[in-house]
């Protein structure tokens, strides 16, 4: 059986390669949260995890929210603070090591799940983008950020997912293990799949269910014809790119796809595969990957639902004929939502072209209020007439600049 020294040293390599977590632009606003949005941060996880039905708050049961934010706050702080000084590779490393050393406390290690992994990444992100607005206005500093947040998703659940496999190879070593406890157990559709022969030579209880078909004729089809009755006629191509890649793989490496499976009722769901490579032949050629698939259906209504949302905020500023939009303080550049523009009646939008239509007995006592949100606490309300086209408007501004842009500029 693989031992615990050999896994955390599989963790340490993938971690460590390429010096992924040397962020620029995200300690600084890891700092902010943790000084400023610390609780609220937590709270928003704790929303979100029972809005995604997180599998692991079932060893939370009966815990006031109070509770959860003091059993957590300290961890939270840590991470935040971690990351802000860019030592998230040995804070990552920290919490894996821990999880392989069956030292969660409240969860034993195998009663981690993959939906865990992949949700509280997920969970993770979402808090942290929520506070955002509250940090910058400058647009191209936002992006950045993002894109670190979503990096560090990726290789934390990479690697989280990296553990899990190498966890469930060593309980496949034990066949009587793996065939009774661990296919009855573990959630998803695990599998051993042979690269030569395109067929599956193992399959939990859950494939069973799932495709409707006896375990023993999944493992009797065999070839691309196969792979062709299974997965969706458009992912064909993306499924057996996954499989190339599998093939050129690294030993510790865990490759990630998405597709859709037809089910036992004919429909199909949307999954996302991790694989890793199981066995190689004498040649060192890859002959067996072992992996999991998961349902992402949830996930994907809970993004749908999140953009449903944001239209139903435009539609309700439609209606109440309310606009809104984002200024950069430092260059007068501003984006703004559709019913803005309908409002103002511009075609292009800044700073100063719209202050060139306030009315002239408005203009400094509407750049004055600006002004001194900018320099002060950022909060800017102001009525004035708006001239265009031959009308005049009665027009209100009700915002809260950036403090960041303030001090910056």
């Amino acid at each position: 059986m693989a031992q615990v020294s050999e896994i955390n040293s599989a963790l340490t390599e993938d971690i460590t390669a390429g010096n992924k977590f040397n962020f620029k632009f995200f300690p600084a606003y890891a700092g902010f949260v943790r000084d400023n949005y610390l609780v609220p941060y937590i709270q928003e996880q704790i929303r979100i995890s029972k809005e995604i039905q997180l599998p692991m708050l079932r060893f939370f049961e009966g815990m006031t929210d109070a509770d959860l934010i003091s059993m957590a706050i300290e961890s939270h702080k840590e991470f935040l603070t971690n990351a802000e000084d860019n030592k998230l590779k040995q804070h990552l490393e920290k919490g894996l090591a821990l999880w392989v050393a069956d030292g969660l406390g409240i969860m034993k290690r195998d009663e981690v799940t993959a939906e865990d992994i992949t949700l509280s990444g997920y969970m993770r992100k979402k808090a942290l983008l929520k506070f955002l607005p509250n940090y910058t206005t400058d647009v191209s500093e936002a992006v950045e950020i993002i894109k670190e947040i979503d990096s560090l998703t990726v290789e934390r659940d990479t690697a989280a997912t990296n553990i899990y496999i190498n966890l469930l190879k060593e309980r496949v070593s034990d066949a009587a293990l793996f065939s009774e406890r661990l296919s009855h157990t573990t959630p998803g559709l695990n599998y051993v799949f042979d690269l030569s022969e395109k067929r599956i030579k193992y399959a939990n209880k859950n494939a069973e269910h799932f495709f409707g078909l006896p375990v023993k004729q999944l493992q009797d089809m065999a070839g691309s014809s196969s792979i062709e009755q299974l997965v969706h006629p458009d992912d064909v191509a993306t499924f057996t790119t996954s499989l190339v890649a599998c093939a050129h793989a690294a030993d510790q490496e865990v490759i990630s796809s998405e597709f859709r499976l037809k089910g036992a009722h004919g429909a199909y769901t949307c999954m996302r595969n991790y694989a890793s490579v199981f066995k190689r032949n004498s040649k060192g050629a890859v002959t067996e990957i072992v992996g999991i698939i998961l349902d992402v259906t949830r996930e994907k209504e809970i993004e749908d639902r999140l953009v449903y949302r944001e239209q139903q905020l435009l539609d309700a500023q439609a209606q109440a004929l309310l606009g809104s939009f984002e200024l950069d303080v430092a260059t007068g550049e501003m984006d703004v939502s559709e019913q803005f523009k309908k409002i103002y009646e511009l075609n292009e939008f800044d700073l100063y072209k719209l202050i060139d239509h306030v009315h002239p007995a408005d203009r400094a006592n509407t750049n004055a209020k600006r002004d001194k949100a900018i320099a002060e606490n950022g909060i800017y309300e102001s009525e004035y007439r708006y001239l265009i086209n031959g009308k005049k408007k009665y027009s209100g501004q009700k915002e809260l600049l950036a403090s960041v842009m303030a001090e910056r500029n």
